[in-house]
């Protein structure tokens, strides 16, 4: 695995696209970034419909809904959007009757699940919405939000989940990709607010992807 560098702003989401399409290396690329995603109009320092070809943006083991991700692409027939989220928190949006409008319809698939799920329940519901997604629109690029604020000791979000669940969860996504596209995955680390845990959930998942200690 690859450790490109770092992106930060706008155009972060479309310079991760394109290298990975111009790369045959798996990459991890890492985004700096701070506090929540706020919904805005598209502009040209978004990916292009052209440039992003068949998508799979993942709002993986993250425990607030990922609503800005979800506002960009709701009408966008090339992008699946799937988020597990706790539900009802913080944004307050991420129900399972949004899932797209217009040519994006069916493209957006929400998880929303209570406080005190437990991690088998959590594993089954992203496995299986993880699996229908893709099935759907066959991406040719997986991206991962990465949050881990949905471990039992964070502080802010708490879904009850250990370190071992979200390795589990990154094999799944790593299997979509690999059968999908072409083992292409960029993951943008986002939520977690316990760094004691955070840097255990990290390494799980960065060596779940195949990544090699010391090279990233």
């Amino acid at each position: 695995m690859e450790r490109i560098g770092e992106f930060r702003g706008p155009r972060a989401a479309g310079a991760l696209a394109d290298v990975l399409f111009r790369n045959d290396a798996e990459t991890w690329i890492e985004e700096k970034r701070v506090g929540y995603v706020v919904p805005r109009e598209r502009t040209g320092t978004d990916v292009d419909d052209e440039d992003m070809r068949k998508l799979a943006s993942l709002r993986a083991v993250y425990v607030h809904h990922g609503n800005g991700t979800q506002e960009i692409f709701y009408e966008n027939e090339q992008v699946g959007f799937l988020s597990i989220h706790r539900y009802p928190f913080y944004p307050g949006t991420g129900n399972r009757d949004e899932t797209g409008t217009g040519a994006g319809l069916g493209r957006t698939l929400n998880i929303p699940l209570p406080h005190g799920t437990p991690p088998a329940v959590f594993q089954s519901a992203f496995r299986s919405g993880l699996h229908k997604l893709a099935d759907r629109i066959k991406p040719e690029l997986v991206l991962v939000s990465a949050g881990f604020d949905a471990h039992a000791e964070d502080p802010v979000g708490d879904l009850g989940l250990e370190i071992e669940d979200f390795e589990i969860l990154t094999k799944e996504i790593v299997a979509i990709a690999q059968t999908h596209a072409q083992g292409r995955i960029v993951s943008v680390l986002e939520g977690g607010y316990n760094t004691s845990i955070l840097s255990g959930c990290v390494t799980v998942h960065l060596d779940a992807m195949g990544a090699e200690r010391g090279k990233v």
